[in-house]
Formats: structure tokens, C-alpha cells, sequence
């Protein structure tokens, strides 16, 4: 039996040069933070080469909001900041799916392969067809990530993480004031975050691959 699936490939970027410490440390964040996600949304994950990792989201829906929130998370809940190179590819998988070492249904050949000519530190989502208005539209969502704080990544993490809730709901969690979430959101373009994150699950759902 055959199903949609969505499967991410990812490496973290300059791991080799960081302290052996913070390393372990960020790798501890990071199994804890997929690991909450596999619990919360039947994700599995693997990890590859030490540094790297796969993620597979039974729900097209999900993956672009969660590789997202797994980038965000890691630019602001280690010590250092610690960016992500990720490829997100949604297609056809056999069933039933219990590890992801050794797939060879095209979700996982695609994801694999576009990871090793990607730009460092950059998502990309074989989702869309290839017209070029379309990866424009996903080179300018790397531009502006890519260009944010820690602090930043932090309120953007939880505006996704929460289901874009109101600034009050941030506010609160972050002990922040109002106005500075607001500020910090305007900053990152969240609104037009928003909509990327809504179009791809419209379109996930509709079934336009």
C-alpha cells in the first residue's frame, strides 16, 4: 500500500567546529525536541553521520510547520545559536513505514539527494512544481530566516508553535510586553510567514504535489 508522505533531510551546519560540549548539548536539545514531536504528531526520525538527521511526517500537512519550528528552536534554545540545512520532499512511500535507514521510495531519494547542493543553512521543499515565480517565493523565505535573532526565532518559534495566536498569548508565555512581540514579529515578516505556512497546507491537502 502506497501513501503521501512528507521526509526531511538535514544537517546541522559547522558542527565539526564547535566545542565538543556544546555539541553534545545541542544534540541532546535537539533529540528531546524531536522526540516531543514524534510523540505529538507520529513523526519518526533517524539519526545519520553523527551531525545529521531525517525526519519522516506521516501528515504533508505538518512538515512544513514543523521543519520550520525544529529550525527556529535551534536558533535560539542552545547557548549559540546553531543553524540547520534542511530538505523537505513530499511524495509517494510504500507502507508500512518503522525505520527510515535504507528507504528508497522517492520522498527519500529527493530529500537526500537536494540536500548535498543546497546552500548551507537553508530549507528547501520539493512540494511545489518548479516554476520559477514558486522558488523565488521559497528564496526569499530562506533570505528573511536566515536574517533573524535568537530572540526573534524564539517569538516566531512560538507563533508557529501555537497556531498564530494573538500577541497577548506570547506576551504571557515570553514575559515579554505586548509591543515588543509585536515588534519582534514585524521584524521577521511573520504575517507573510503565515501565509506561506497556510498555503502549503492548502495545497498539501488538495492534493496539488
Amino acid at each position: 500500500m502506497n501513501t503521501v508522505i512528507a521526509v526531511e533531510t538535514s544537517d546541522l551546519v559547522g558542527s565539526t567546529k564547535l566545542q565538543a560540549d556544546h555539541l553534545v548539548s545541542v544534540m541532546k536539545l535537539l533529540t528531546q525536541h524531536l522526540s516531543r514531536m514524534q510523540k505529538t504528531h507520529k513523526t519518526i526520525y533517524e539519526f545519520y553521520r553523527g551531525d545529521g538527521f531525517q525526519v519522516m511526517y506521516p501528515n504533508i500537512k505538518d512538515a512544513l510547520r514543523l521543519s520550520l519550528s525544529t529550525k527556529l528552536f535551534l536558533m535560539f534554545e542552545p547557548s549559540k545559536t546553531v543553524h540547520v540545512t534542511q530538505s523537505l520532499a513530499c511524495s509517494e512511500a510504500k507502507l508500512p513505514i518503522t525505520t527510515l535507514n535504507n528507504r528508497m521510495d522517492e520522498a527519500f531519494v529527493l530529500s537526500g539527494r537536494q540536500l548535498d547542493i543546497m546552500s548551507k543553512g537553508e530549507i528547501s521543499i520539493h512540494h511545489f512544481n518548479n516554476e520559477a515565480s514558486k522558488k523565488l517565493m521559497v528564496d526569499f523565505f530562506n533570505r528573511n530566516i536566515n536574517g533573524i535573532s535568537a530572540k526573534q526565532a524564539e517569538v516566531l518559534y512560538w507563533y508557529i508553535q501555537d497556531d498564530f495566536p494573538e500577541h497577548k498569548h506570547i506576551a504571557s508565555r515570553l514575559n515579554m510586553t505586548r509591543q515588543n512581540v509585536n515588534a519582534q514579529l514585524k521584524r521577521t515578516n511573520a504575517d507573510l510567514i503565515k501565509r506561506f505556512i497556510l498555503l502549503f497546507e492548502q495545497t498539501t491537502t488538495a492534493g496539488k504535489l
